[in-house]
């Protein structure tokens, strides 16, 4: 796939290039130029593109990248051929860092939530084992100074290449071509020039890689290694004897790259350090094997290479069973504030104090510097874990959030208690509720309503029930042949989460003093309409004090009926309009009762179905101020019981 774009100066560092094979109906993402994604990059739209690029599908020539494309997918079919899915994946991601045939989702979610997911990123380890075995090699055949390096950075390079030459891996190949260069000319080398000298010869190559992630926390974690770690594993020596090297090894990467993680991705590991520790020795040997596994497969010794995964699979076994089993604590990942940049920058240059004056033995009272770090990870702890979900001063807030065309909202309550109402449908990136959740520090909900199984509503709360503690869950009674609902009644089941039936007449107690009254579903079910699951929608009304809000869920106009006939005065203060907006949702007549000041509509931008339908927005009062996900965002809304505030958030 190509992409013409305009030729600027900075569209020259600037490519798009997908190899592999394109089925017909699969979905390929093209990013233009700078328009990054954003789960690997930091910044957003620096640059616009002044139109739209052109785009080609044209028939791959045997270039480079596609040599190097068959050279690893011939490594991977070893794996494949020899050992049963998906540890095949497993093995080529921890000696290849494997990307073109990912790993099933629930794996790579246990790596990240254990914090290993580093190990699926090829980088230093492999790079090292290379180049210790062709130096090896070169002693053997007894080849020149020269011929070595020659051999050996001819190596390096392919392997880069072959591994993708992602800043992981790029990073480790620089170092080791530096160090070739300093075996070369008999010239020790500083450590530290090397790395900044990778850095800028990276730079230079990719200048916006200053911006990715992954190329922040491999320097960083190589800068612990060789910083941090001979420093720990002294003043932890006399405590732990032989297993200090082995913790500091695992612990500064930890200590230096968890408060950028947490910066990025809203997320921290607390079983990072034990799982590190586990999985160490058991992941060395594997990249050692598989090396050789594949080395020997590549010669068509395949028997060989049966026989050696034979043993490789009884540790991939082992190493997916421990990841399985710490990703299954509760507390295994928790979610966290994000920590402003400044505290970020203290944290580094504190850290950085600390460390030189034990580096240099600095006569200071221990008990004082125990005293300081304490009251940094307080400090920090504070900043990071306090649910200060809204800026507002007022007690109740409530969020419709911007999860495209569906719905999901938000409800804090004055006692800080956390409830959800539908959850969107499944999306990855910054519009999921996962990632709002994640955004805000809630690692625990203490209800969720869902309204009906539709895939806008539901999908959404899959991965919340996978990932967070939830007290309980409210359902109507109204069956649903959807596949997911059957899902997410067994993830209910499996995680002991108790479940409730709702139906009209039923007031539950947010708070003590914020009831939420469910006026539908009523018996009989609505079933003689288009859209059964719809009409038979949990509608609710939140009251605190004199403010009160309406959720219609997709309520049409059938739904509507049954509460006016069952409910004739029901005016609330806010409504968020049924089925996003639908031109048979929200009658006249059913708008007369509410007699709303404000209304909310969740849907999703251009979506498909034309929401909010323009009938609808033409009958809507003039007094009534609307408000719409699609255009504003999220809507946050705030209130006293006697006042309230709405604003909007992207």
């Amino acid at each position: 796939l190509k992409l013409d774009q305009p030729k600027t100066l900075i569209s020259i560092f600037y490519k798009n290039k997908q190899q592999g094979k394109v089925q017909i109906g699969q979905d390929l993402t093209i990013y233009p130029p700078f328009q990054w994604n954003k789960e690997n990059i930091s910044i957003q739209y620096p640059v616009s593109l002044l139109r739209p690029p052109k785009i080609k599908l044209e028939k791959t020539h045997w270039t480079i990248p596609r040599i190097l494309n068959t050279i690893n997918q011939t490594c991977f079919k070893i794996h494949k051929n020899t050992l049963p899915p998906p540890y095949d994946i497993l093995l080529a991601s921890l000696v290849f860092g494997n990307t073109t045939n990912p790993l099933p989702q629930e794996i790579n979610d246990a790596y990240m939530r254990t914090g290993v997911i580093h190990l699926l990123v090829v980088s230093g380890a492999q790079v090292s084992l290379l180049l210790t075995t062709f130096s090896k090699l070169c002693k053997i055949f007894h080849l020149t100074r020269i011929q070595s390096f020659i051999f050996s950075s001819f190596f390096n390079l392919f392997f880069v290449l072959l591994t993708g030459a992602g800043p992981s891996i790029s990073r480790a190949g620089i170092m080791a071509e530096f160090a070739l260069l300093s075996q070369l000319s008999g010239r020790p080398q500083s450590f530290y020039h090397t790395l900044s000298l990778s850095a800028l010869v990276l730079l230079i190559l990719h200048p916006f890689y200053v911006f990715h992630i992954g190329f922040q926390l491999s320097f960083l974690a190589t800068f612990a290694l060789f910083y941090l770690a001979p420093i720990l594993e002294e003043k932890i020596k006399p405590y732990f004897g032989k297993f200090a090297s082995p913790l500091s090894i695992s612990l500064a990467p930890l200590i230096l790259s968890t408060p950028l993680i947490i910066f990025y991705f809203n997320r921290c590991s607390l079983v990072a350090l034990i799982a590190n520790l586990f999985t160490m020795a058991n992941v060395e040997i594997l990249v050692y094997s598989g090396f050789l596994t594949t080395i020997l497969g590549l010669f068509g010794l395949y028997p060989l290479a049966l026989f050696l995964n034979k043993g490789n699979y009884l540790l991939l076994l082992i190493l997916n069973k421990i990841i399985t089993f710490m990703s299954k604590f509760q507390f295994s990942q928790i979610n966290v504030i994000r920590p402003p940049l400044l505290l970020l920058i203290g944290y580094y240059i504190f850290l950085l104090i600390c460390t030189e004056l034990l580096r240099k033995n600095f006569s200071f009272n221990k008990k004082h510097l125990l005293y300081i770090m304490a009251c940094l990870i307080i400090i920090f702890a504070l900043n990071s874990f306090f649910p200060a979900f809204s800026t507002s001063k007022l007690p109740l807030n409530i969020t419709v959030l911007d999860v495209g065309q569906g719905d999901s909202i938000l409800i804090d309550t004055p006692k800080h208690k956390k409830y959800l109402i539908d959850g969107g449908a499944y999306l990855k990136g910054n519009r999921s509720t996962t990632d709002f959740l994640s955004k805000k520090g809630i690692n625990r909900l203490n209800g969720i309503i869902l309204t009906h199984a539709h895939a806008d509503h539901l999908d959404g709360l899959l991965p919340l029930i996978e990932n967070i503690k939830i007290d309980w869950i409210i359902i109507s009674g109204f069956k649903s042949n959807y596949a997911n609902y059957k899902k997410f009644l067994y993830m209910i089941k499996k995680k002991k989460i108790p479940l409730h039936l709702t139906q009209a007449g039923q007031t539950i107690y947010l708070d003590a003093d914020l009831p939420l009254t469910i006026l539908h579903p009523s018996f009989p079910y609505i079933m003689d309409v288009h859209s059964p699951e719809n009409d038979n929608s949990v509608v609710g009304r939140l009251t605190y004090k004199k403010f009160s809000i309406l959720f219609t869920g997709d309520l049409a106009e059938a739904g509507e009926k049954r509460i006016l006939s069952l409910n004739p005065t029901l005016n609330s203060t806010l409504i968020k309009l049924g089925h996003h907006g639908s031109r048979w949702s929200s009658t006249p007549d059913f708008l007369d009762v509410i007699r709303p000041q404000a209304a909310i509509i969740s849907c999703g931008k251009n979506n498909r179905f034309n929401h909010p339908h323009q009938e609808l927005l033409k009958r809507l009062p003039p007094h009534i101020s609307l408000y719409r996900t699609d255009l504003q965002g999220n809507i946050l809304i705030s209130s006293d019981g006697q006042k309230y505030i709405i604003h909007s958030e992207r």
